[in-house]
């Protein structure tokens, strides 16, 4: 393993208080670790928040055009990430009505780290029971 620290992103909706939703960035920074070595994982959501009130600091999405360069790779996925509904939780949305909800956080990042050329890791993402946009469905298999 080299001593370089791999800058590695990861989005999800870890700005709401749900036990596996704050688990899964700790659990994919030590599985990467183990493979990687030396690994930083920036957590990515909707929202900003800091320790102490929260577990681990958490980037807000808007601030990923400013960052991008800066990643290693990009991570999606874990659990039911892939959606095309907009009730994710009560009162969820954007921050910016520019981002758009709810693929602002998964489908946004993988086409701006595409588009830089940043690595793009999809780790086991599900769909939650939804109906698939039209728009979506060539996608869909």
């Amino acid at each position: 393993m080299s001593d370089k620290q791999w800058q590695v992103a990861i989005f999800g909706t870890f700005d709401v208080a749900n036990y596996g939703d704050l688990l899964f960035p700790l659990i994919a920074e030590a599985a990467l670790q183990a493979r990687l070595g030396k690994v930083r994982l920036h957590a990515f959501s909707y929202h900003s928040r800091s320790t102490p009130q929260w577990p681990y600091p958490v980037t807000s999405v808007s601030e990923l055009p400013q960052l991008i360069d800066s990643l290693d790779a990009v991570l999606i996925g874990g659990g039911f990430i892939i959606r095309f509904d907009k009730v994710i939780a009560a009162d969820y949305y954007p921050p910016d009505p520019q981002i758009h909800h709810p693929t602002g956080y998964w489908l946004s990042p993988a086409l701006m780290a595409l588009q830089h050329n940043v690595p793009l890791i999809w780790n086991a993402p599900g769909m939650h029971c939804n109906p698939i946009p039209s728009w979506a469905a060539p996608w869909s298999g």
